[in-house]
């Protein structure tokens, strides 16, 4: 009992790490992962942690980086949507993992590390260092530092020696299947994004607006190891060399839980599909636009309306791309036909000294729409994934098709009735 006080106590600055004391040669070292789970956007991913056992001493410790609080609702938020979200490394009994993962109904993996005496108190010295209060907290990149790059890092530089595939340059079909798409490619950030979100089209819309070309780039082994299961797979296929020997990384594996199966619900995103949505609007959109046309009825709320919506959107990912620290967010494409002028328009629609400066606006806009459906017609025809150039989401279409048919109406109605001003004039 003393020792799960110590193990679940949070240390302040100025006081001693009661856990900093030197581990038997019987502890155990191993890499926790916990698979994705549907119970929030941010468990979907999975998730990996560092086990420390000594049964010596009684110790049983979970290392996990993937802390973070929300706060204050509008200080997280802005802290998020800026890039500058801050995560830290925590500590907590093995029971309150096994708690947690069963309550996210995820499967839970256990990896012993094949590491000699030397190698574990190497690593786990590194772990008390990590923890010391200047050290723990560190700055979240959702792709190159987070709670599974962590863990690697340390791994690979606590080991005597250097990684290596266990067979050599022969792989084998669980890396094939890990790393490389159907065509022998290696896969992109945006490819595995598809692979962990196959039943959310509208997170994968909402991601792909905001994400850039650097996402399309093709990743290398180790940059895919961002992912939690793709690291607990990655690990059982290396080994560690020195000199002429070859030692595996994983002495065993052990499945800690189950994920349990549960009646299958219909998911509203399933039946509220993106492009299903998108083109039901895009018709309805249509159809708004040939009537006002057809009747010079006034529509100015329409356009007060979706441009006010669409120009925040605009503005949030333009901020994004180009203002935050976030990474793979710029260049962004989607900036053509979804940015902070749509909101612009928005704000100046019963403006009517504006009208000139609204037109413009429009010209601009419906320009970046039209340049945008050929881009996508090009990238879906002609440039395969992983060439390094952007990937539109397919629910863009009908998205940039609405905003191009009330700009189309738009302007039509406003030379008509400029024509009609001017032929008043001249009578």
């Amino acid at each position: 009992m003393v020792l799960l006080t110590l193990a679940t106590t949070i240390n302040t600055y100025g006081q001693v790490d009661h856990l900093a004391v030197p581990i038997s040669e019987d502890a155990t070292i191993s890499l926790l992962t916990s698979g994705p789970s549907k119970m929030a956007i941010f468990t979907a991913w999975g998730h990996t942690a560092i086990r420390v056992k000594d049964p010596q001493t009684g110790l049983d410790i979970i290392y996990n980086y993937g802390i973070f609080s929300f706060g204050k609702p509008l200080s997280f938020v802005s802290r998020f949507v800026s890039g500058q979200t801050d995560y830290r490394l925590g500590r907590a009994s093995m029971r309150h993992s096994i708690e947690e993962t069963i309550e996210k109904n995820a499967n839970y993996y256990e990896q012993e590390l094949n590491l000699t005496q030397q190698e574990k108190e190497k690593l786990y010295w590194a772990l008390i260092e990590n923890y010391k209060p200047e050290n723990r907290v560190y700055r979240y990149k959702y792709f190159s530092d987070n709670c599974a790059t962590r863990p690697r890092a340390l791994i690979r530089n606590c080991v005597n020696g250097k990684l290596v595939y266990a067979k050599g340059e022969e792989k084998g079909e669980v890396y094939a299947k890990l790393f490389k798409k159907a065509d022998g490619e290696n896969k992109t950030y945006r490819d595995l994004i598809y692979e962990i979100l196959p039943t959310s089209p509208w997170y994968r819309f909402g991601i792909d607006l905001c994400l850039g070309q650097p996402t399309d780039q093709q990743l290398t082994e180790w940059d895919q190891l961002f992912l939690p299961m793709f690291l607990k797979e990655e690990i059982g296929l290396l080994s560690i060399q020195e000199g002429d020997s070859l030692r595996p990384l994983v002495k065993a594996t052990n499945k800690l839980l189950e994920k349990q199966k549960r009646e299958k619900e219909t998911e509203w995103t399933n039946v509220f599909n993106t492009s299903v949505v998108l083109w039901t609007v895009f018709l309805f959109a249509l159809l708004h636009a040939l009537y006002y046309i057809a009747t010079g009825k006034d529509d100015r709320w329409a356009y007060l309306l979706f441009f006010t919506l669409t120009g925040l959107l605009g503005t949030v990912i333009f901020y994004v791309s180009c203002l935050s620290v976030h990474e793979f967010v710029s260049p962004n494409l989607n900036l053509l036909w979804m940015n902070p002028l749509l909101l612009v328009i928005g704000l100046l629609v019963y403006v009517k000294r504006a009208q000139k400066i609204e037109r413009a606006l429009m010209w601009v806009c419906g320009v970046g729409c039209v340049l945008s459906i050929i881009y996508f017609i090009i990238c879906k025809a002609i440039v395969p994934t992983g060439s390094g150039i952007q990937q539109y989401n397919t629910a863009n279409l009908p998205a940039i098709l609405i905003e191009l048919t009330l700009i189309v109406s738009w302007l039509l109605r406003y030379k008509s009735k400029s024509e009609k001003i001017e032929t008043r004039k001249s009578d």
